[in-house]
């Protein structure tokens, strides 16, 4: 992650140091099963804070959702609180394959967002996760894409499959328009790097 930070340019890097600094009092950690369990109600919480603020939601998401995860997929599955005077205010999960660490679902208490930058810490988290695991791939998800970029994030496009069942042809127009708005214009592409 030092080797990161140095990579990034001036700018970049003042920010980044910005955001880690206030991330250094939070105590981070890897949950396990039983832990993720013991928090469930609390991940879901803040999973539900983000989800509010989204003109758009997949799911809605049971208490123990993570937790099912976690006992699902075992080690594939990674769930990472993070704590503030002993409180957990923000979690990751995330999908651990051979190349590849995949943020899964997030979530964050917005009281604490911008004194402890929970957003930004978390996505510096995966990278850090997906560097020190030796993953040649991190994917971020499809939310936030500028805040991505100042990561050094690119594009990548997508195709998205869903099958019609019994929703009429409307609604399917609406979700394939939908989805693929939120991906036309709305990167600025960005050069952290040196």
């Amino acid at each position: 992650m030092e080797d990161y930070v140095q990579a990034l340019s001036r700018k970049y890097k003042s920010r980044a140091n910005k955001i880690l600094e206030a991330g250094n009092v939070l105590e981070k950690r890897t949950l396990s099963e039983v832990e993720t369990n013991k928090y469930s109600s609390k991940i879901s919480g803040l999973f539900r804070q983000v989800a509010r603020s989204q003109s758009f939601v997949l799911a809605n998401l049971a208490d123990d959702h993570f937790g099912k995860m976690k006992s699902l997929y075992k080690d594939s599955f990674e769930v990472m609180g993070f704590f503030y005077e002993g409180e957990i205010v923000a979690f990751t999960s995330a999908f651990i394959s051979r190349d590849t660490y995949e943020l899964y679902y997030a979530g964050f208490d917005y009281n604490h967002n911008q004194k402890l930058q929970l957003y930004f810490n978390l996505l510096f988290s995966g990278l850090e996760r997906a560097i020190k695991l030796g993953k040649s791939v991190l994917k971020l998800g499809r939310t936030s894409l500028d805040a991505k970029a100042s990561l050094g994030a690119h594009p990548e496009e997508l195709v998205y499959y869903f099958k019609a069942g019994k929703i009429a042809g409307v609604v399917n127009n609406w979700f394939a328009n939908y989805f693929s708005s939120m991906e036309d214009g709305k990167w600025k592409l960005r050069s952290p790097m040196k």
